[in-house]
């Protein structure tokens, strides 16, 4: 479960994902449903009135505030200042090892 610390509208630092050559992958959000409680997924889906929502406390898109080169070199920047769009914030989260990148979530505001 992500416990969030603070929560920002404009990026506070510069944030990295892991990507592909050609594609940051800020689309690839795993859900649930369809994949299984169970499994591997990022956020949870809610059914209401035929519309799908993002359960806002079930988690995120991984962002880092800074490059493991462990895990390759295709590492794409969204720099500090960035402003979000309406709906979506950044938490910090309590996340990795001491001195390792911390885990920073991208996460949708629920809308009902």
């Amino acid at each position: 479960m992500h416990t969030p610390l603070e929560f920002y509208i404009k990026l506070p630092e510069d944030l990295f994902r892991l990507g592909r050559k050609s594609k940051a992958k800020m689309d690839y959000i795993r859900t649930t449903p369809p994949r299984p409680e169970d499994g591997k997924w990022d956020v949870r889906l809610i059914k209401q009135d035929g519309i799908d929502y993002v359960d806002s406390k079930s988690g995120g898109l991984s962002l880092f505030n800074r490059r493991d080169q462990g895990f390759g070199d295709l590492w794409w920047k969204i720099p500090k200042g960035t402003e979000l769009p309406e709906g979506l914030h950044i938490s910090f989260d309590k996340g990795g090892k001491a001195g390792k990148s911390h885990i920073l979530f991208a996460r949708f505001i629920t809308c009902f």
